[in-house]
């Protein structure tokens, strides 16, 4: 008999050849799932919170952090896994890239002001995970992190309790 295994999120698979990885999480406490997916349920709002801008019409992600842009052709959005998962495929000067922004519902101990004692709370993981073209350069690849990190800064601001 097979077992079968699970492995979270599923629609990670990384593809042979490709180059550096960006693989970030926050953590948004106090705050369920379907309160975050909410913020989350459409490109253009996910894109905001990156402070990313996008086109729909013309299939472009563009993410402005002065005095650089950076942009994303050819970008293909589907939403995925019960709406827990976005997937962002699109084309840069390198390559292909892929990325994913995965949320689900975790456990996390919690300690109540002014007590000594821990409980359990619940919150939810916000996971950002982008494969890049194996030639992108090493400043993309710093911008791009630091773009992941923001936009997680901000959700975790905004959301979290």
């Amino acid at each position: 008999m097979t077992s079968g295994r699970f492995d979270w999120p599923w629609a990670h698979y990384k593809v042979e050849g490709t180059g550096p990885t960006i693989d970030e999480a926050v953590i948004i406490p106090n705050t369920p799932l379907v309160e975050i997916s909410a913020h989350l349920d459409d490109p253009h709002k996910l894109a905001g919170w990156f402070g990313a801008t996008l086109d729909t019409e013309h299939h472009t992600l563009t993410i402005s952090r002065a005095p650089n842009d950076l942009v994303i052709a050819a970008v293909n959005t589907e939403l995925i896994d019960q709406a827990r998962c976005h997937t962002l495929t699109g084309v840069t000067a390198t390559g292909q890239l892929r990325g994913y922004v995965s949320l689900r519902t975790i456990a996390c101990q919690v300690t109540a002001s002014g007590s000594m004692r821990a409980r359990i709370g619940h919150g939810t993981e916000v996971w950002t995970h982008v494969d890049l073209p194996r030639r992108t350069p090493q400043a993309v690849v710093g911008f791009l992190l630091h773009v992941v990190r923001i936009g997680h800064h901000n959700l975790r601001s905004e959301l979290g309790t």
